[in-house]
């Protein structure tokens, strides 16, 4: 007996008058029906009810032999989607995704979702799921999010993660998703070589609406600075960064250069402007070459040009950091910033 996963399902083939086979990713079942398009019609909307906001090309094909007219699903998703559940469709979608992946559903996530979410639009991983939650708990519902367009902030500020499946399904999120705007997850622990790769997804994604960037205490070296800054170039006029807070997670000065150089475009670069390594603008005395300083002090702020963004400072946990003259005349000419 086989079984499979309506997402495994690729194709529907109509042959002659009676003819249907299902093509899943790994077999195929055949047969004949008295009414082929009353089948498909059930099986679009089973796929729909979970899935109506997921890319058509997601969905499984419908051929026929010999060639014929396949009734279109517009009404069907039109339909489906005025009948959904709360938040976009979230649970059903989440629900159907704990089965493909094997894990068992929260129904306290389910419960909270459906009656408190409504006017809600924050995905706070630490409000969601308990606190001896696994990283296999968090992989449907990072799946979930990928379409969904009720949520526009995601959070993690309580979990480090570490499993491969869910820094994936974070990366995977960031390249589908168009409706977040915020991602925040500070002292989530993650590495150079993590925050690389979700910077890249978001440089993937042309239709990323995320302009505010809450990333402290992560690791950000010279390569994840540099696709960070070709997101802030990116950015549209009057789309630029609205928030960026690195603190801590800048750890040197060529990360924090290869963030100027990259981000090329001055009007967009100064919107961003770093409330990144914050604790680098202290109030010790060094020279504006270029040297570097540690300091355990916080300092007040800078800022320049019209919509430039303000710095929020915190206390420097001793690590090496740009000079606080430095760093301040990279931001009053950031996009042009030179370094020797």
């Amino acid at each position: 007996k086989e079984e499979a996963h309506i997402l495994t399902l690729l194709e529907i083939r109509l042959w002659g008058t009676r003819g249907i086979t299902l093509v899943f990713r790994n077999f195929e079942i055949e047969g004949e029906t008295e009414n082929p398009d009353e089948v498909v019609a059930c099986i679009r909307r089973a796929f729909l009810a979970s899935f109506s906001h997921f890319p058509r090309e997601i969905m499984f094909k419908v051929t026929a032999t010999p060639p014929a007219v396949v009734p279109p699903d517009e009404d069907m998703v039109g339909m489906v989607r005025r009948e959904e559940s709360a938040c976009g469709g979230f649970v059903n979608t989440y629900q159907a995704l704990c089965s493909y992946y094997g894990t068992p559903v929260s129904e306290n996530l389910c419960w909270d979702i459906k009656r408190l979410y409504a006017t809600n639009h924050v995905f706070d991983l630490k409000d969601l799921f308990p606190e001896e939650a696994s990283d296999a708990e968090f992989v449907p519902a990072l799946h979930a999010l990928r379409y969904n367009t009720h949520f526009s902030t995601f959070v993690n500020d309580a979990f480090k993660l570490k499993a491969t499946a869910t820094l994936n399904g974070i990366s995977a999120l960031l390249k589908c998703n168009t409706t977040l705007t915020t991602l925040s997850l500070p002292g989530s622990g993650l590495s150079d070589k993590v925050m690389l790769n979700l910077f890249e997804a978001i440089l993937s994604n042309p239709a990323c609406r995320i302009v505010n960037f809450d990333l402290p205490d992560n690791d950000i070296d010279e390569k994840a600075a540099t696709v960070l800054g070709s997101i802030i170039a990116r950015r549209a006029p009057g789309n630029g960064i609205k928030t960026l807070i690195l603190d801590a997670s800048l750890h040197n000065v060529k990360a924090f250069q290869a963030l100027c150089r990259s981000a090329s475009d001055v009007m967009s670069a100064q919107k961003a402007f770093l409330a990144a390594n914050a604790s680098a603008l202290t109030t010790t005395s060094a020279s504006a070459s270029g040297t570097m300083s540690s300091s355990s002090s916080s300092s007040s702020s800078s800022s320049t040009g019209a919509g430039a963004a303000t710095a929020v400072t915190q206390p420097s946990t001793g690590n090496t950091q740009l000079s606080p003259a430095a760093a301040l005349a990279a931001a009053a000419s950031f996009g042009s910033y030179k370094t020797s």
